[in-house]
């Protein structure tokens, strides 16, 4: 990924139907030291999980974001994360909206 000379980058993933996993479409920028994910859609729980695949997720195996609530990972900027191949994903227990914020450090 490259590098984001913003302080903070948004985006939004929508959900269409449960079973349905997307993918951000902008991934975590190799500056991103924290990601804040926020369920638009209340009484909609939302699951989120790296993933090599598009499979549909199962609560027990994500993340599980309540509606209307949040969740704020801090990931490390990309030099001192973990490697896990994998993509950062998206489904829901039904259609809902996710808003997601990537918090970035300074570029110097």
């Amino acid at each position: 990924m490259a590098i984001s000379q913003k302080p903070a980058d948004g985006i939004q993933v929508t959900i269409a139907a449960p079973g349905t996993v997307v993918e951000a479409g902008t991934q975590p920028f190799d500056n991103t030291h924290t990601v804040i994910i926020y369920n638009v859609t209340a009484a909609v729980d939302g699951y989120v999980n790296w993933q090599t695949g598009a499979g549909a997720m199962a609560p027990a195996a994500a993340i599980v974001v309540p509606g209307g609530g949040s969740l704020t990972l801090s990931i490390g900027t990309l030099a001192h994360r973990v490697a896990t191949g994998d993509t950062l994903r998206f489904d829901g227990s039904a259609a809902c909206v996710f808003q997601i914020t990537y918090v970035n450090g300074n570029v110097s």
